[in-house]
């Protein structure tokens, strides 16, 4: 993140970059995705993985183990967690500050805040409790869920946890939070549960579906995607007020996670399966692993900007026998544009928007749940740098006249 290449002007070639890059995009061959297996030097069960930099990882599961790489995968290192109770679920809302949710038992859940040297053991009140889901909204404010429908929330990053309301509803055990601002999270659970809070955690109201969700996933404030048993997809445009279930290929694997690198393009996997939409899940294929015997339970993608049009992104998915794949695509990024927008774009590079607006506009980014983090008025170009906005996924938005662009922004 320290070396960044400028974007260089092409106002008085814009006309002819558009059509040109237009055509690039429309004619050019999809290039093939292959999943390839890494070496973790392990057998053990991997629950769970994520990442706070496009090299530097984590993956946890069996027996308290948790695994780093510093190299996009090519080396784990085993940490030492203090625990040997199994670990379902790990996430950073920091590049130093982690948590893993585990079984019942005391120290359900562990937290590291030197980036995985040392881990201690926090005390939630609930030593009895099994926590299958834990994610932060910001590096303060989190929740944890697991068994008999509880979530637990913390406001001081993980050092004392109360017990959320419970609704009364039958929904086993809870399987993931998604955090998307301070006030807006949403939790998946047993018995077509899907629970949503817009104040902190201080209220829940919920939703329900025909399947066991265990995964969630919002790529815009609006747009978000449940998975669930059967081969279940389900996908809301009204910010989770409302599901509508999508056809899936098969119907005997339970999909335990979901990502979508963008609004196009998504995966779910689970059970033996990796499925790919190409449409924003109106069609979902298999994708070939060459693996056998191996159940997937956990998806994560980076992204890595290469040039003001252009990015890498890069996919992993863990599960048994210490098996963690590895999936990397570049992919055009080309600004959205509408009447007059080939004048103006908006990229993204580290962690710095670079903008140019070809009359007076406002540029403005925003949460995933709607709420403005900052906004400024524009004419001509310059650059905004969001490097200062809590770890996270944003929407940067352009508009100029009659012209919107749009970026998403995955700060780590």
């Amino acid at each position: 993140m320290k070396h960044r290449k400028s974007c260089r002007s092409f106002s008085a070639l814009a006309p002819f970059f558009t059509v040109m890059l237009g055509l690039f995009l429309v004619n050019a061959p999809m290039a093939a995705e292959a999943w390839t297996k890494l070496n973790t030097g392990t057998t053990c069960l991997f629950r769970s993985i994520c990442f706070t930099s496009p090299d530097v990882g984590y993956v946890a599961g069996d027996s308290g183990y948790v695994f780093k790489t510093v190299d996009a995968g090519l080396h784990w290192t085993k940490l030492t967690t203090g625990t040997s109770l199994f670990l379902y679920k790990i996430c950073f809302p920091t590049p130093d500050t982690g948590y893993a949710a585990a079984n019942n038992g005391p120290g359900n859940i562990i937290r590291t805040t030197n980036a995985g040297q040392t881990w201690d053991t926090l005390h939630t009140g609930f030593p009895s409790m099994s926590f299958e889901a834990i994610g932060f909204c910001n590096s303060r404010i989190g929740f944890a869920a697991g068994s008999s429908e509880t979530i637990i929330r913390t406001a001081d990053g993980g050092d004392t946890w109360t017990l959320r309301p419970r609704l009364g509803v039958s929904a086993g055990a809870l399987q993931e939070v998604f955090g998307v601002d301070s006030n807006i999270a949403f939790v998946t659970g047993g018995n077509g549960r899907i629970f949503k809070t817009v104040n902190g955690g201080l209220d829940w109201t919920y939703t329900y579906v025909a399947n066991w969700t265990s995964s969630i996933f919002f790529i815009t404030p609006k747009i978000g995607y449940v998975v669930g048993n059967y081969g279940s997809i389900y996908k809301s445009i009204d910010s989770g007020a409302t599901w509508v279930k999508y056809s899936s290929p098969v119907n005997n694997d339970w999909y335990t996670s979901v990502w979508f690198t963008d609004t196009n393009n998504g995966y779910a996997a689970g059970g033996t399966k990796i499925m790919r939409t190409q449409n924003a899940g109106a069609a979902w294929d298999s994708m070939e692993t060459g693996m056998t015997g191996v159940a997937f339970y956990s998806l994560f993608f980076t992204t890595k900007q290469t040039s003001c049009f252009s990015s890498i992104k890069t996919g992993y998915l863990a599960g048994t026998k210490g098996t963690i794949l590895k999936l990397t695509t570049s992919t055009p990024t080309a600004p959205i544009m509408r009447k007059e927008s080939q004048h103006s774009f908006l990229a993204i590079k580290s962690d710095v928007l670079t903008y140019r607006a070809n009359v007076r506009g406002v540029l403005s980014v925003y949460t995933m749940g709607g709420r403005l983090m900052s906004s400024r008025r524009v004419l001509a170009g310059g650059k905004m740098d969001v490097g200062r906005f809590p770890r996270g996924l944003y929407l940067a938005k352009l508009h100029c006249g009659e012209s919107i662009i749009t970026r998403t922004l995955l700060l780590y």
